[in-house]
């Protein structure tokens, strides 16, 4: 009981701190020159945590590697297939153009800082001016540390982006495998292959497939701490959460299902764990406080036009609402949609509300750890998307904002193999 009293003053005094006390220049100095160094530590702990618990998760790779060649063999083949139908280059001009510009500071400065205005002179560059931007850099933090080990080069993010689609691919087959077998593993992987929002970021410079990648991740390992609670266990799903909101902007919000999922085994266990790392998970979120701060008081960051008076607001239903309704249901090439996952989709629904209402009471409910896993997050990933339907850049229509309907399509994927699989 005192740990736990202990984090809650430690809680309460970052986010007094993040919120009301630091103030002006103090918040862009300590998300500029604290942000990297916290953001590593960060790193380090989840890498360490992850390896401590590995015979959980890679209790042997090559055994793995052998039984499941097929797999990575058809993630690599896809990941090269989408690299020779289209070129790599940043798509979404202004986002991944900053991370990339984000990612190179960090490299060579080991600060959060975005580059505007820089001069080479008798070979050297320097860097002249720039700015805290709103964007989360935890993508820009993972480009750099690849700069870090072969140079910097602008194409490097391109690199990253093919190996996260790679991992993605195969983190969607076994995931989708524990729903009761390899086919369904292979139905999770083929449907995000089918998509072609999916294939068009593949060779982009944003970070929204690592977003994706983190979200599954921490999904998984919310699974493991529900499963079999340990003090590793808990590090390495909070540090995940923990990252994964430093994705991208909306991501803060599973900081939400992973303090619930914690408080649940508590409860249901009837013990609290409280390693030393969890001390410092509050800490973790103030730069990401400090930052949307700075957001809201530069409105210029925000990117409205004179006719809008708030980014987020009921005005903005209809249109969204409209873009999203030609987004999934067009028939042609304009759109990145998949017309087999919405007909998987709509399918899905009505058998599993024949399950529900007509046979449902025949059956026992499925007690296992993704029960709660999957109805907290699924949850928040629909809080999600509605929560863009209120957003005055939020229609999915638009080529540039397409990209934020991709944490949908990801729900849409497991749900469809869940219902299927039953």
């Amino acid at each position: 009981m005192l740990l736990l009293s202990v984090f809650g003053v430690v809680a309460a005094a970052c986010l007094v701190g993040g919120f009301w006390l630091i103030e002006g220049d103090y918040t862009l100095l300590l998300v500029k020159h604290g942000g990297y160094w916290l953001l590593l530590f960060t790193f380090l702990v989840f890498l360490q945590s992850v390896f401590q618990n590995r015979k959980t998760h890679f209790r042997n790779p090559k055994g793995i590697f052998l039984a499941h060649k097929w797999v990575f063999l058809a993630a690599g083949l896809a990941v090269g297939v989408y690299f020779l139908l289209q070129d790599a280059y940043f798509k979404i001009t202004m986002d991944e153009v900053v991370l990339a510009s984000t990612s190179m500071h960090m490299h060579l400065e080991k600060e959060v800082f975005t580059v505007s205005r820089g001069y080479e002179v008798n070979g050297v560059f320097y860097i002249l001016g720039g700015y805290l931007d709103k964007r989360p850099y935890f993508f820009a933090f993972l480009v750099s540390l690849v700069h870090d080990l072969f140079g910097y080069r602008p194409g490097n993010v391109f690199y990253v982006n093919a190996a996260i689609s790679f991992f993605l691919l195969v983190g969607m087959f076994f995931v989708g495998k524990l729903f009761g077998g390899k086919r369904w593993g292979w139905l999770a992987m083929l449907l995000l292959i089918s998509l072609p929002l999916f294939g068009i970021n593949v060779t982009g410079g944003g970070f929204e497939l690592f977003n994706l990648l983190m979200i599954l991740i921490t999904v998984y390992l919310a699974k493991c701490w529900v499963e079999k609670p340990s003090a590793n266990s808990l590090i390495s799903f909070t540090y995940s959460g923990l990252l994964l909101a430093q994705c991208r902007y909306e991501s803060i919000l599973f900081v939400i299902p992973v303090g619930l999922l914690i408080l649940y085994v508590w409860w249901r266990d009837n013990k609290v764990m409280l390693p030393w790392p969890m001390f410092f998970a509050p800490l973790i979120l103030v730069p990401y406080i400090l930052q949307n701060r700075v957001l809201n008081e530069t409105k210029v960051l925000w990117q409205l036009e004179d006719y809008q008076s708030a980014p987020f607001g009921f005005q903005y239903l209809s249109l969204n609402f409209s873009s999203a309704r030609e987004f999934f249901f067009q028939v042609g090439n304009d759109q990145g949609n998949s017309l087999l996952i919405l007909g998987l989709t709509l399918l899905s629904i009505v058998l599993w509300l024949v399950y529900k209402f007509h046979y449902g009471a025949y059956y026992p409910k499925e007690k296992t750890s993704w029960r709660p896993v999957a109805w907290i997050f699924g949850l928040t990933i629909l809080f999600n998307f509605g929560l863009l339907m209120f957003y005055y850049w939020g229609q999915l229509n638009d080529p540039a904002a397409s990209r934020l309907g991709l944490p949908l399509h990801l729900a849409l994927i497991f749900f469809i193999v869940f219902v299927l699989s039953r």
